[in-house]
């Protein structure tokens, strides 16, 4: 009897989880400063994704832990060394950020690859979340890189109140 009252516990903690859980996968392969837009892979009912103004909604307030990945592909040969990240922001809060460092040209063809996570401590019930890549290059662009969409993700799942 026991083992059924632990089975539907874990079964009920497992439902509240995927409310709450989200995988977004980055569309747009340029590496410049710009609002990243996103193809939203799997959203819990407790999410969702503007496509229009490329914002994640969330419908519950709490602690939400998030988990960024991004990998470059090396495009051409004769790249300089630049330095980009992408910023989590809330209107005008930052959130969470992941830095990258893409090194100048050479023979390697080695993808670049950066994960970052972390907690947000309090996102309040619609909360509004956007991510925007910022390139720390002349004319806010990279030549020579790519990001790997199908490689490259963004995470989030509220680890409070399961």
């Amino acid at each position: 009897m026991a083992a059924n009252a632990k089975l539907r516990e874990d079964t009920v903690c497992i439902n509240r989880l995927l409310r709450t859980f989200g995988y977004l996968r980055p569309i747009s392969g340029v590496v410049h400063t710009h609002t990243m837009a996103w193809e939203a892979i799997e959203l819990g009912r407790n999410l969702k994704y503007d496509p229009i103004q490329k914002m994640l909604v969330v419908k519950h307030e709490g602690s939400y832990f998030v988990h960024l990945t991004l990998q470059f592909k090396r495009t051409a040969l004769d790249t300089v060394s630049s330095r980009m990240k992408v910023l989590l922001k809330s209107a005008t809060l930052e959130l969470h950020s992941c830095e990258v460092e893409l090194p100048a040209g050479g023979r390697s063809v080695m993808p670049v690859t950066k994960s970052c996570w972390g907690m947000i401590p309090s996102l309040k019930r619609g909360s509004r979340l956007c991510a925007q890549m910022i390139v720390h290059a002349e004319m806010d662009r990279v030549f020579g890189w790519k990001l790997l969409s199908n490689e490259s993700g963004f995470w989030i799942v509220r680890v409070d109140g399961l």
